[in-house]
């Protein structure tokens, strides 16, 4: 069976009432992450690019955190009151189910992983006050040994990761 027929043969109303209030949780965040950013953004400096930075990292931190939920709501409506699972959550609706809320966490923590190690140290490092009497500008260049440190970082600390992982995959083998 196809991954796309199992996604099919899942009853709608399992994805709406999962994934649903997740978009109604998007909005949310959006909009608490604009009011928050507002309430605390200083009078005197109105740099918009750094508010749109705040916005959205706010959202996605919020997001990530909003998502664990979702996940235990989609497994435990698979469930009956006895611990059985319903007759519609087949091995091959729930593995997909499974993907979908695993590939979601996925994206949601790359984007994090992203954002912390790359956009984050390039809005800091590249932030200038606006001085009348200073003579120079830095350019962007000069702000990319910063951001390849940040990057080396999220490697390093991807590849700690990923070695965790076959060690764990293969002690359990």
């Amino acid at each position: 069976m196809d991954l796309s027929e199992d996604v099919i043969s899942l009853p709608a109303f399992v994805s709406a009432y999962g994934w649903v209030p997740f978009v109604a949780a998007i909005l949310f965040s959006i909009l608490f992450s604009v009011v928050y950013v507002k309430k605390f953004w200083c009078r005197s400096e109105r740099d918009k690019c750094s508010a749109i930075i705040a916005v959205f990292g706010i959202s996605i931190a919020l997001l990530s955190a909003i998502l664990l939920p979702v996940d235990v709501f989609l497994v435990s409506f698979m469930k009956n009151s006895d611990g059985s699972f319903k007759d519609w959550a087949t091995n091959s609706t729930r593995q997909a189910l499974e993907d979908s809320v695993t590939y979601t966490y996925y994206s949601l923590y790359g984007i994090i992983f992203f954002y912390t190690f790359f956009v984050l140290p390039l809005s800091y490092f590249s932030y200038e006050e606006r001085d009348e009497d200073r003579g120079h500008s830095f350019g962007v260049f000069y702000y990319c040994p910063f951001v390849y440190f940040g990057f080396s970082v999220c490697h390093i600390w991807i590849v700690i990761g990923w070695s965790l992982y076959t060690l764990q995959s293969c002690s359990t083998e």
